[in-house]
């Protein structure tokens, strides 16, 4: 007699550690919207470590306009903005290397892998407080 056991083993998900934040032209700050789909994104002060998020989840992910750090207004600007080079924008940084997301202030990520451990969800806003005198900065115009 011949007994053959078959033992099948799924490997459970892994958890990860993702963070959500605002760019705001190489600074962190304001507010960043953060849900683990189907939840609503709720509100988060910028940078915000997404506890308990494991591979196959999704993020909803919400950036916010009027967010004032460092005496300037923040804004995500979706594409309306005239310079396309200027629009704000969602990637996912992770090592220097910078993958495009979205032009959406509000979107649900795909589905997360191992390999968006240790990646930065990164919101990039722009200023609409612009100087009215001296030089100005790279992010400026009159």
């Amino acid at each position: 007699m011949t007994l053959n056991l078959d033992v099948y083993y799924k490997y459970p998900a892994a958890q990860l550690s993702i963070i959500v934040r605002n760019d705001l032209h190489g600074k962190d700050g304001g507010n960043v919207g953060v849900g683990i789909y189907p939840a609503a994104a709720t509100s988060h002060p910028s940078p915000y470590t997404v506890p308990n998020v494991y591979e196959t989840q999704r993020l909803n992910l919400a950036a916010y306009d009027n967010q004032t750090v460092n005496g300037k207004v923040w804004f995500f600007n979706d594409t309306e903005y005239p310079d396309p080079n200027r629009q704000s924008k969602w990637q996912r940084v992770k090592l220097d290397l910078h993958t495009f997301l979205s032009e959406n202030a509000l979107f649900t990520t795909n589905s997360l892998t191992t390999d968006d451990n240790g990646a930065s969800f990164t919101a990039y806003l722009e200023t609409t407080s612009f100087t009215t005198s001296g030089t100005l900065s790279e992010n400026e115009t009159w």
